[in-house]
């Protein structure tokens, strides 16, 4: 049976999350805390066995997996004992971008 995996969030990935709060909350805090939160949801299910293939694999990059939440693509990776979230981009940002990334 397969194990949970730890999930980490890289230096870009933190940061990413704290503009689209920035961003959001300068219209409402509470819109920003939801869709903060939901991003934050989506990304916890990636520990549940099984469901780190459920991302689609990123066409730019196939090392990458990545979940749309909302308006966000969430790109993460997956090693042997842990899920590292790389970055977090609005659907309509170039993803190419994502060519490197902190951990």
């Amino acid at each position: 049976m397969e194990k949970s995996k730890k999930i980490i969030w890289s230096l870009s990935a933190k940061k990413d999350l704290k503009s689209i709060y920035d961003y959001y909350s300068k219209f409402s805090g509470i819109s920003a805390n939801r869709l903060v939160d939901k991003i934050m949801e989506q990304t916890f299910v990636l520990k549940i066995p099984g469901f780190t293939k459920s991302g689609q694999i990123d066409e730019y990059n196939k090392n990458y997996r990545r979940l749309v939440v909302s308006n966000y693509k969430v790109f993460y990776k997956e090693f042997e004992t842990k899920i590292v979230i790389i970055r977090i981009f609005h659907s309509s940002q170039n993803p190419k971008l994502i060519k490197t990334f902190k951990q």
